[in-house]
Formats: structure tokens, C-alpha cells, sequence
């Protein structure tokens, strides 16, 4: 990716019976916040200087 601001949405959740009712992307899901609360991933992203943004905070960047 080039420099500046992208965006990337991700659903994570729990694979469980709850969220295998709603959904058939449970397994998926699991897998997005297994990588995205990893320690790996963590490191990666710093290490290509990175920065994680909140939806708030990356909706007031699109505002200036």
C-alpha cells in the first residue's frame, strides 16, 4: 500500500453457538481476532510503522 490512510474492516468475534446463529462467518471471524490480537501481528504493524485507528478517529480524518 502507499502511504497515508487506509481502511480495513474486519468482524471479529468468538466462534460460538451465539454467533453461529447469526451468521455462517463465525469461524472466519475467530480467525480475524486470533491474527488481529496476536502478538505477531502487533510487531508486524510496528515494525512497518503502522498506526491503528478507531473508527471515530478515522471518520474525523475524513472530515478535515
Amino acid at each position: 500500500m502507499e502511504a497515508g490512510v487506509g481502511q480495513l474492516i474486519i468482524h471479529c468475534g468468538f466462534d460460538d453457538e451465539e454467533l453461529r446463529a447469526i451468521t455462517k462467518s463465525a469461524s472466519r471471524r475467530n480467525d480475524d481476532r486470533l491474527i488481529f490480537t496476536s502478538q505477531e501481528t502487533a510487531i508486524f504493524l510496528k515494525d512497518q510503522n503502522i498506526q491503528l485507528l478507531n473508527w471515530k478517529q478515522f471518520r474525523a480524518m475524513q472530515n478535515r
